[in-house]
Parts: structure tokens; C-alpha cells; sequence
């Protein structure tokens, strides 16, 4: 065998070696337990927020708002 055979060969050989130890690490690596999943937004709890509702009142002259609390708030309107 030439000293270039004997090259290559020891080449061919670290190259195998290598190929091993790295296939060996990454089975070794992914036999660890995965990450827990990502947090993800909950759209099923909105936020709450007032809402007030307006509404005219008989003589149409003012609106009357009517909040979540049962609270009946009168606004004229004034007129030019």
C-alpha cells in the first residue's frame, strides 16, 4: 500500500468516526424530553369592558342611556 492509500485511508476512517460520534450525539440528544409547549392566548376569556346604550327617549328630545347596572342616565339636546 503507497503512503497515499494509507492517506486516504486513514481520511476514510476519521471520516467514519466522525460520522458515528455525530449520528451517535444527535440520537442521544433527542432522547432528552421535549420542550413544553408555547404558551397561546386564551380568546375564550375576553376581557370585560362597560358598555352604555343609548337609546331616544319618548319625547325625542333627549337620549336616555341604560348601562349594565340598571342606572338610566337623561341627556337633552339642545337645540340652536
Amino acid at each position: 500500500m503507497t503512503s497515499l492509500g494509507r492517506i486516504f485511508l486513514a481520511v476514510l476512517v476519521v471520516a467514519t468516526l466522525a460520522l458515528g460520534a455525530s449520528a451517535l450525539w444527535r440520537f442521544w440528544r433527542g432522547r432528552t424530553a421535549p420542550p413544553p409547549p408555547a404558551a397561546v392566548a386564551d380568546s375564550t376569556q375576553a376581557g370585560m369592558r362597560a358598555v352604555t346604550l343609548w337609546f331616544a327617549d319618548e319625547s325625542g328630545d333627549s337620549l336616555v342611556s341604560d348601562g349594565k347596572k340598571g342606572r338610566v342616565l337623561t341627556f337633552r339636546i339642545r337645540k340652536a
